[in-house]
């Protein structure tokens, strides 16, 4: 190859490293919010078959939730991301490192349910005084709950993992498919479909 031919390659391959290194922030999609099940936490029981946390002398079946960009998720899903190119479509600092302005951010959860699609009875939340059973949040080595089980306030703008527990009948430590996984923000609903294991988690159980 002639020199002058090894310099116009190296222009092109640079030109191309160039625009792709200026493409738009809507453009490069951030990775979604995922949960996945871990399985029976053996030697943990955070929670019982009440609002209240508690232990119940049996092992917690175990959720993983790896939060990313909350206010792009809740953005997307409710049909309100900026049109590429329009006014006020930046990518700001917040909810995971990626927001969007115009008010969603992700930032402040009322409530989290976890919820079995076509089987009413497996049910768990964080909402206090409607008889469900407890979801115990743990937020690096912290309970989130307070003590009526309530986690409203709790803010999700940093990227980080968050472990759910509650009290398994069997299921969760089964690793059953067709559960979701609510997320009540200030911002609006957002549903996860719960993986029943995530092969990228050298960690998990069987």
């Amino acid at each position: 190859m002639s020199e002058r031919r090894k310099s116009a390659c190296m222009v092109a391959a640079l030109a191309g490293l160039a625009s792709l290194l200026a493409v738009p922030a809507l453009a490069q999609t951030p990775l979604p919010t995922m949960a996945y099940i871990v399985g029976r936490a053996e030697g943990i029981d955070l929670a019982s078959n009440s609002e209240i946390a508690g232990p119940d002398g049996r092992a917690d079946g175990w959720v993983r939730i790896l939060v990313r960009a909350i206010g792009y998720d809740i953005a997307q899903a409710h049909g309100k991301l900026p049109e590429p190119g329009g006014a006020g479509n930046t990518l700001g600092p917040v909810s995971g490192g990626r927001s969007l302005t115009g008010g969603i951010s992700g930032f402040y959860v009322k409530s989290m349910t976890l919820r079995h699609k076509s089987i009413p009875g497996l049910r768990w939340d964080t909402i206090p005084g409607n008889n469900v059973p407890l979801l115990v949040v743990v937020d690096g080595s912290a309970v989130a709950n307070s003590p009526t089980g309530s986690i409203a306030g709790m803010n999700l703008s940093r990227e980080r993992t968050i472990d759910l527990y509650m009290a398994d009948p069997g299921q969760i430590g089964w690793r059953v498919a067709g559960f979701v996984l609510d997320i009540d923000t200030l911002d609006g609903k957002l549903t996860i479909d719960v993986q029943p294991y995530n092969i990228f988690e050298a960690n998990y159980r069987y």
